[in-house]
């Protein structure tokens, strides 16, 4: 048989009672704002007046003339925009992380030309340019450079041509070219022209 503790009961419905009660009071100031609102900022004509009472606590209506205060709007800060890198900065960014002490070597493969080489008078790609491509006397005839490195799809088995056009896989794929060549660029035609 379960017996009822009415004393918990009662401290327990008077609880929730205060809550309700509070809860209530909290809906009923911002009485006056909505009206305000809905009545286009015109006064109410009505004056409300609550009184609540919540176990024997009172609590006391607005006074006459109460203005419910309103957040103070913070001052933002005017955001400072770090410029965007250039694409040239990125590549340049990624060259010197993947070819680390070797970055100065890959940087005059791409811009130095050799002057009266027809294959190699300014470099593989000056421009570190990443949408660069090149179908121009290669061998064999028909196959492309493409890329930062100027990498040819033929040479390197590339059916999907679009990989050697994003310049961290073209940059990625000529340091393995370069490090599996005993860290030598004679693989290509600036290369050879440098010797380096």
């Amino acid at each position: 048989m379960r017996v009822y503790d009415y004393a918990k009961g009662t401290n327990q419905h008077k609880k929730r009672l205060k809550h309700w009660y509070q809860s209530t009071y909290s809906t009923l100031l911002l009485l006056p704002v909505v009206l305000g609102l809905v009545m286009g900022g015109k006064e109410a004509k009505t004056q409300i007046t609550l009184r609540v009472h919540a176990m024997s606590e009172t609590v006391s209506p607005l006074p006459e003339g109460f203005v419910q205060p309103t957040a103070t709007p913070r001052p933002t800060a005017t955001p400072t925009s770090t410029p965007k890198p250039t694409t040239r900065e990125m590549v340049e960014r990624e060259i010197r992380e993947v070819f680390g002490s070797h970055y100065d070597k890959a940087i005059r493969l791409l811009s130095t030309g050799v002057e009266g080489s027809p294959l190699c008078s300014s470099g593989e790609n000056p421009s570190l340019n990443p949408k660069a491509m090149n179908d121009q006397n290669n061998m064999p005839v028909g196959s492309k450079d493409i890329g930062v490195f100027q990498i040819n799809n033929h040479w390197q088995g590339v059916t999907n041509e679009s990989f050697l056009y994003d310049y961290k896989i073209n940059i990625r794929m000529a340091w393995r070219i370069y490090e599996n060549d005993g860290y030598s660029f004679k693989l290509w035609s600036c290369g050879k022209a440098l010797g380096i």
